[in-house]
């Protein structure tokens, strides 16, 4: 069975870049943090500390300043990560980039590192 020729359509064109969203970061120059995710008994710990939702925060830094954040999943299960407030971008595993697109969480595989990079708001 044969139909109607398909109609050509445009070619698919990218979004124009988000004012509000830096067109690099420079990662030389961040505030690289690495956090340290475990699971101990039924507490989940930050860099070996059990936290409570509304606890102080991890780490402060100035407005502007560029940071890398390591993921480090030492629990047994896959943790989605999100950062408040903040777009990041997925750094590539083999340090060699970055992916062209900004999200808002991550998925950190247990046993693995994910490091993301933003600019502080």
């Amino acid at each position: 069975m044969k139909g109607e020729a398909a109609v050509p359509r445009p070619a698919i064109r990218s979004l124009p870049q988000n004012p509000l969203l830096p067109r690099e970061i420079k990662l030389a120059e961040s505030k690289k943090i690495d956090l340290a995710i475990a699971q101990n008994g039924g507490a989940w710990t930050l860099n070996a500390v059990s936290r409570a939702y509304g606890g102080d925060p991890l780490f402060r830094i100035k407005r502007g300043t560029p940071v890398t954040l390591g993921f480090d999943n030492r629990s047994g299960v896959p943790l989605v990560m999100h950062v408040h407030g903040h777009a990041m971008r997925l750094l590539h595993d083999l340090d060699d980039g970055w992916e062209p697109y900004w999200r808002n969480a991550i998925v950190a595989p247990p046993g693995k590192v994910k490091h993301v990079a933003f600019r502080r708001r």
